[in-house]
């Protein structure tokens, strides 16, 4: 399995002969175009600007929403899908607002998380209902997404072998984040620095303690 950082929430990923794209951005939001190719395209949410820019992606592929798919098990081809519904933003006091969701992959024994645009804490029953992951898409940039403490805990109980940050401060983005720093400088755990964008994946070669990974965005234009 071959994964791409391309920026912001979005990741491609190539396994069993397909290419996957995940939450494709618009260049309006600060990064280069996307000018990628998928036969695969999951998005968390419907928001074009950020998560679901689907005239970015070329090809004839086939669209996955996450939210649209809560409860279902999904097969494309023997990669196998679930998701799982979250807020933007859930007040302890007070109703969720922006339904999106959470999605697991599983493809060559790899069970990998994509976290959307998660803005709340997440609870036990979600460490339950998501069982065993071994990478997570997290993003590290606070709020508008899942405070920080937040998801440093929910990770401690989760205990995936690989975090790959996303959603995170770049200079020109069009959104007021955190900087990558700022989640470093939280996290306690093993730390592997890559300037490249790309990662070849394999079970066996996962790190056996959870390691924050991190990769170049593709299409950063700084």
């Amino acid at each position: 399995m071959r994964l791409t950082y391309f920026g912001h929430a979005c990741f491609g990923v190539q396994t069993l002969g397909y290419r996957l794209v995940f939450d494709p951005f618009s260049p309006l939001i600060g990064y280069a175009p996307l000018a990628t190719k998928a036969d695969l395209v999951c998005i968390s949410h419907e928001n074009p600007k950020w998560h679901s820019h689907l005239e970015s992606v070329a090809g004839d592929w086939t669209l996955y929403n996450a939210l649209e798919n809560v409860g279902q098990t999904w097969d494309f081809d023997g990669i196998s899908l679930e998701s799982f519904p979250v807020f933007e933003d859930w007040p302890d006091k007070g109703e969720p607002v922006g339904p999106n969701a959470m999605f697991k992959i599983t493809s060559e024994n790899l069970r990998i998380l994509h976290m959307g645009d998660v803005g709340h804490a997440l609870r036990n029953d979600y460490i339950e209902a998501l069982g065993d992951v071994d990478i997570v898409m997290a993003p590290v940039g606070g709020p508008p997404t899942i405070a920080l403490d937040a998801l440093k805990a929910f990770l401690g109980e989760l205990n995936p072998r690989m975090v790959l940050p996303m959603h995170y401060m770049v200079e020109g983005l069009q959104m007021s984040l955190k900087p990558l720093d700022t989640f470093l400088q939280l996290w306690d755990g093993r730390v592997e620095r890559s300037n490249k964008s790309e990662l070849e994946l394999k079970m066996e070669d996962l790190p056996r303690e959870t390691t924050l990974q991190l990769l170049e965005p593709l299409r950063f234009q700084g």
